[in-house]
């Protein structure tokens, strides 16, 4: 877009310049002018040229600064971008650390857990054990091997 108003500009010069160029007498030629207060004679196509130059030398310089001073503000908002990404980044890091060690810290609760509770299982059992070799000695000798190869296996698999 601004490559093509670039050029439109650029083509319009050219075009005044060649008009300019085409009828530089007429540009010369000397005329009556009036001042208001006094009146002087002057070339007035070449006072009216150099008005229009005038004029349109601020336009430019303005139009310049305006689009250098937007691309220092778009530099300077992809720069804040990007810090921004860097900050995003490393508080995801953050996050995902703490995430980790918290699982890491409820992992290691649920397995000290699971080990008490797997040891006042086993004392649960031995007292139970315990109990039915006294009602009934050779059942129950049967029945608490069975459930001490039972803890074994399990231990085992653990």
């Amino acid at each position: 877009m601004i490559r093509v108003v670039l050029l439109l500009m650029l083509l319009l010069l050219a075009l005044l310049a060649g008009f300019v160029i085409l009828n530089w007498p007429a540009f010369l030629t000397v005329f009556p002018l009036s001042l208001g207060v006094t009146e002087v004679e002057g070339p007035l196509g070449l006072i009216m040229l150099l008005i229009a130059a005038l004029l349109a030398g601020p336009s430019w310089i303005y139009a310049i600064y305006v689009r250098q001073s937007g691309l220092l503000r778009a530099g300077r908002a992809a720069e804040e971008m990007q810090s921004l990404r860097r900050l995003a980044e490393r508080e995801e890091t953050s996050r995902y650390t703490a995430l980790r060690e918290f699982m890491a810290t409820e992992m290691q609760t649920l397995a000290e857990q699971n080990h008490q509770l797997r040891a006042e299982l086993r004392a649960d059992l031995e007292k139970l054990a315990g109990r039915l070799e006294s009602c009934a000695p050779q059942p129950a000798t049967a029945e608490a091997e069975i459930i001490d190869l039972g803890l074994e296996e399990e231990d085992e698999r653990i």
